[in-house]
């Protein structure tokens, strides 16, 4: 069984490149439509000040895993290469892991608080 415990290290600038990749896979156009889907104006719309930021962020990361799990046979490689390089663990050892835990990993990774601004800054000025 593959290692399932696992420890994410900080996102750093050669990251970036990795994610390029998975997202001209996915396609940018894609990706930038995450970020001004309908459910997240009614959620900007509906909510609070104050649960306005994490409402938009959590519809972000719904949208975006969404997609990536459509569009995941376009890009398995570059997915389980950034995995593995952010765990420290073999590419062999992401793609062996069971779903829930590779599911796990996939949420942790999206809800990182540097993969979370960095896509708020490339795609915030969508709108």
């Amino acid at each position: 069984m593959a290692n399932e415990n696992y420890v994410l290290r900080p996102l750093e600038a050669d990251d970036l490149f990795s994610m390029m990749d998975i997202i001209g896979k996915v396609g940018i156009d894609d990706v930038k439509k995450c970020f001004v889907s309908v459910e997240i104006s009614k959620a900007i719309a509906e909510n609070g000040n104050e649960d306005k930021a994490a409402a938009v962020g959590m519809n972000v990361m719904i949208e975006l895993a969404t997609l990536l799990i459509q569009k995941l046979p376009l890009c398995k490689k570059e997915v389980y290469s950034f995995l593995a390089s952010l765990t420290g663990m073999k590419t062999e050892e992401v793609s062996k892991m069971g779903l829930v835990p590779f599911a796990k990993l996939v949420k942790d990774v999206f809800q990182k608080d540097e993969f979370k601004d960095f896509f708020q800054l490339v795609f915030g000025s969508a709108k």
